[in-house]
């Protein structure tokens, strides 16, 4: 008897039997030819002789090619601006300069820019503050982002006022009054005078690692002090230099009309004083006011420094009928009262205010003296 292959299971099988007795598929007659079973109802689909394997293949196929490729990526620039405080500042604008493109910021201070790639001037500016801006080039279209901007906010105050960008906002920096002494360099006459411009009022205490201040457009200079010593002047009489010239230090300034920015980021320890450049005339009584401060550097703390104000008690300064103006302590007092600031045209005043030196002619240094409002007439 002839036999013929199983065209699913690939066994032999005789020609005569209507099914393959090893997996009961139709037995081909000849190559090609499927006879009819009761597992393949539709003789004429080409799915009755399909494994389970084809089914398979064909369902991967299938999903291939359904899968679409995922889209590009949106170029877009992202960022926070927050103000020099750390505070989010909702409503500040990003755009590309001579585009379309501008957005807002929302109540977190985020922002999501679109645009295209290349290269193009970035702007981020709030009503209030300093804006921000810089030359982008980004060629990739895709998500950039950009991190913190942070936008200095100007200060509420009147631009004649001194403020320090200290931790909570913007805190008024008082101005002082210094104290002046007139003052013979050694071996110099009395017409030889220098005035030493002293710090005897308490001031702020500023702890950080930056600084930044506004302070009145003004020419001014940051001085290191000695001691109390802020600086010292030579009246118009004086030929000789005196002592205890200032030690300026250096200052990042920045011009903003009536107002200047001025900043550092490595200032030492020490204390400070802001004072009228290029001289302090020591007969104008308007140019002895400074605005003082004292500064704790602490590194690695971020954000604005931490302000102590000045004590409110403050101690009496000069001359008082109520202070011991003797030369030695203990002794009898000397009643020398202040009169625009300026003690009495006589000598034990002046020796109870270590200012006596001793001229050849009394007369001609109280002369001196008075004409240049040193002192007064009792």
């Amino acid at each position: 008897m002839p036999t013929v292959l199983c065209n699913r299971c690939g066994r032999q099988a005789l020609a005569n039997l209507p099914a393959c007795p090893s997996c009961g598929a139709s037995a081909f007659a000849s190559p090609g030819q499927i006879a009819p079973t009761a597992r393949d109802p539709d003789p004429s689909s080409c799915c009755s002789a399909i494994t389970t394997g084809g089914v398979l293949l064909l369902l991967v196929l299938a999903a291939g090619a359904c899968r679409r490729p995922p889209p590009p990526p949106e170029p877009v620039i992202v960022g926070r601006v927050l103000d020099n405080f750390s505070r989010p500042i909702q409503g500040a604008t990003a755009s590309i300069r001579d585009t379309a493109f501008r957005v807002q910021t929302d109540a977190r201070g985020t922002f999501s820019l679109p645009f295209t790639p290349g290269a193009f001037h970035l702007v981020v500016e709030a009503p209030g503050c300093l804006r921000w801006e810089r030359d982008l080039q980004i060629a990739v279209p895709a998500r950039h982002p950009l991190g913190d901007r942070v936008l200095l906010r100007l200060p509420e105050a009147a631009p004649s006022l001194a403020v320090v960008a200290a931790v909570g906002g913007y805190r008024p920096l008082p101005p002082v009054t210094l104290e002046r002494r007139v003052v013979t360099p050694a071996g110099g006459s009395f017409y030889n005078r220098c005035a030493e411009f002293h710090l005897t009022a308490p001031i702020a205490a500023l702890r950080g690692s930056f600084l930044s201040l506004f302070l009145p457009n003004r020419n001014v200079g940051l001085v290191a002090l000695q001691g109390t010593l802020v600086t010292s002047d030579a009246f118009l009489t004086t030929a000789t230099s005196c002592p205890g010239a200032p030690r300026l230090v250096p200052v990042r300034r920045r011009d903003m009309g009536e107002r200047q920015l001025v900043a550092f980021d490595d200032l030492a320890a020490g204390t400070y004083c802001f004072i009228p450049l290029p001289r302090m005339p020591p007969q104008q009584q308007a140019m002895q006011e400074a605005h003082c401060f004292r500064w704790e550097r602490v590194e690695g703390q971020g954000g604005n420094p931490v302000m102590t104000d000045p004590p409110t008690e403050n101690e009496p300064m000069g001359q008082t009928e109520a202070d011991d103006h003797s030369p030695n302590a203990g002794g009898s007092p000397v009643n020398c009262p202040l009169r625009n600031g300026v003690i009495p045209c006589t000598e034990e005043c002046y020796r109870a205010d270590a200012r006596w030196p001793d001229p050849g002619s009394p007369q001609e240094f109280f002369a001196s003296e008075r004409e240049s409002g040193e002192c007064h007439v009792p």
